[in-house]
């Protein structure tokens, strides 16, 4: 099966170390615009949303989940556990 990226956004700080691990595995660069994943916070409530690009949703890189990596570098990166690697079907219950 293939292998999906989870965000529990309850669980991240939004120091954005994903971003720059994405960016990294896409283009060998550090740079948060080149970063298939994206940490925003609602300024209203404070509360931190984590979205990950899917093919066709807009011009950013789609996530391929890491390709040619041993893990995904923004589940690797990720302290405080904020994104977990599954395979497609397995039950997610954090």
């Amino acid at each position: 099966m293939g292998l999906e990226i989870i965000p529990y956004p309850y669980k991240c700080t939004g120091c954005r170390a994903c971003e720059m691990a994405c960016s990294f595995h896409h283009a060998k660069v550090f740079s948060r615009g080149l970063s298939s994943i994206k940490v925003s916070r609602n300024e209203k409530d404070r509360k931190i949303m984590i979205t990950i690009q899917k093919a066709g949703e807009n011009e950013s890189k789609p996530c391929d989940v890491c390709y040619n990596e041993k893990e995904p570098l923004c589940v690797k990166y990720c302290t405080k556990g904020a994104l977990k690697v599954v395979d497609l079907g397995e039950e997610t219950d954090e």
